[in-house]
């Protein structure tokens, strides 16, 4: 499980970005939002990259601890629907 907290944006991002593409061995990850309070347009987009990606690669990746504004943000984007 890999626990994302605080605003995510382009910047603070990256370094959860470089965590989920570092995990080889597991068929099932799991991203924990239940202390993140904003997600930016960019961060979002470099979230569903990468979790197409590891899709791709026959992970599956799942989504938990969402608040309602991150949530309706995800509503409206590409990862929702995965």
């Amino acid at each position: 499980m890999i626990k994302l907290e605080g605003e995510l944006n382009y910047l603070s991002s990256e370094a959860h970005i470089s965590a989920m593409r570092e995990i080889h061995d597991a068929s099932t990850i799991i991203l924990g939002f239940g202390h993140t309070s904003v997600i930016d347009h960019d961060a979002m987009e470099e979230l569903e990259h990468l979790i197409t990606d590891r899709q791709s690669s026959g992970k599956k990746v799942y989504i938990t601890g969402l608040e309602d504004q991150t949530l309706h943000m995800m509503e409206h984007s590409d990862i929702y629907t995965q």
